[in-house]
């Protein structure tokens, strides 16, 4: 029984310790980001999706499912009409490990889009406040070849 218990909370215990920035037996260290947020949470529900258990431990892993869909609803579904949401996607992109492979499908385009769309905006901020340097410096090419 102890064994199913770790098999079924396991995904959202690992999810929690990268959260929380506790380090694993191989890393020395871990450092939290905020890019880590949404494809941990994304990840681990995955995880849970896809988790084989025995019939009679099908109602704790329901409850655990539905707990963790509960709250963060806001990642899982990626509504990018809110502030937050958008700046988490963002922060995600930007980070040199996870970059656009945690995306779900179907959401690529308007999230890729929403990287280009900032990096304009910032291209243009910049270009207004500093002097004046040859090339295209952080715009859509170099954007472009990150993703």
């Amino acid at each position: 029984m102890c064994e199913l218990y770790v098999k079924i909370s396991s995904p959202v215990s690992i999810a929690l310790d990268i959260l929380q920035g506790e380090k694993s037996e191989k890393q020395k260290y871990h450092k939290l980001f905020m890019g880590t947020l949404i494809p941990e949470i994304l990840r681990a529900v995955e995880l849970l999706k896809v988790l084989k258990i025995p019939s009679a431990s099908l109602p704790s892993l329901k409850a655990l499912k539905k707990g963790v869909e509960t709250r963060f609803k806001y990642a899982i579904d990626l509504a990018l009409s809110e502030t937050k949401i958008r700046e988490l996607c963002l922060a995600s992109m930007s980070h040199p490990f996870f970059k656009t492979r945690w995306i779900p499908p179907g959401k690529e385009d308007e999230l890729k889009e929403l990287l280009l769309a900032k990096a304009r905006k910032m291209n243009r901020s910049n270009l207004a406040t500093s002097p004046k340097i040859d090339g295209d410096i952080f715009g859509t090419t170099q954007c472009i070849r990150f993703l």
